[in-house]
């Protein structure tokens, strides 16, 4: 079994091997368990060492020897309130907020190392749901 991070995530490295059994041996096979741990162990750490980031979910790629597995996901906090859901589709990880109707497909990393000229790219709506159901907002 291997992983990695890249990103803002990328730092966390270490942590994600301390944790590694979550990811792996919670329920074997399952790639909604094992991606969710897999977050869910970036997130602590993005959190812990107050690591910006540029917002969102997070894409996971399952790789196997069956092939290449996008897994996306979806949130809504509260229930009933924001919409959140990150999906791949035309060979693009895309995030969006249904409620709104808002779209930012994610950047690929080779389009940064092409100096190709970006507008700010951020997708804060899950993190301001979380502030506005905390009463943060």
């Amino acid at each position: 079994m291997q992983f990695t991070a890249i990103g803002s995530g990328q730092s966390c490295l270490e942590q994600i091997e301390l944790y590694q059994d979550a990811v792996f041996a919670l329920n074997p096979g399952n790639s909604f368990v094992e991606s969710s741990e897999f977050r869910q162990v970036i997130q602590n750490f993005i959190d812990e060492k107050g690591i910006e980031s540029v917002g969102g979910l997070y894409p996971v790629l399952k790789v196997t020897g069956k092939g290449i597995e996008h897994i996306g996901m979806g949130t809504e906090i509260p229930v009933g309130g924001t919409r959140i859901e990150l999906s791949f589709s035309e060979g693009r990880w895309i995030q969006r907020n249904l409620k709104e109707g808002k779209e930012l497909p994610i950047v690929m990393p080779w389009e940064f190392m092409n100096g190709k000229e970006l507008k700010s790219r951020t997708f804060n709506d899950l993190s301001n749901a979380m502030k506005r159901f905390r009463g943060k907002d």
